[in-house]
């Protein structure tokens, strides 16, 4: 943001007040800002992360009951060795 040292505003004459500079030099702040685009891509590639993140906590939630009914019954099936 530009400041203003008296020099730039004593430069604009009688027809422009320190207000009228100073609302010219938020208008200008404000445009650039609203065209920046680099804080939604950010937001755009967050919300592809949750929603991944959804996915793979759906996916594994659903699954996870099969996967644990498997080792179960491996577990069941291996046969303790007798020593000797």
């Amino acid at each position: 943001m530009l400041k203003d040292t008296g020099q730039m505003t004593a430069g604009l004459g009688w027809c422009c007040t320190k207000s009228i500079y100073e609302d010219l030099v938020m208008t200008t702040f404000f445009k650039r800002f609203g065209a920046d685009e680099s804080g939604a891509t950010a937001i755009e590639y967050g919300l592809i992360a949750a929603g991944i993140s959804v996915a793979i906590v759906g996916v594994v939630g659903t699954i996870g009951g099969d996967v644990l009914a498997l080792f179960n019954a491996i577990d069941a099936a291996l046969v303790t060795p007798t020593p000797g």
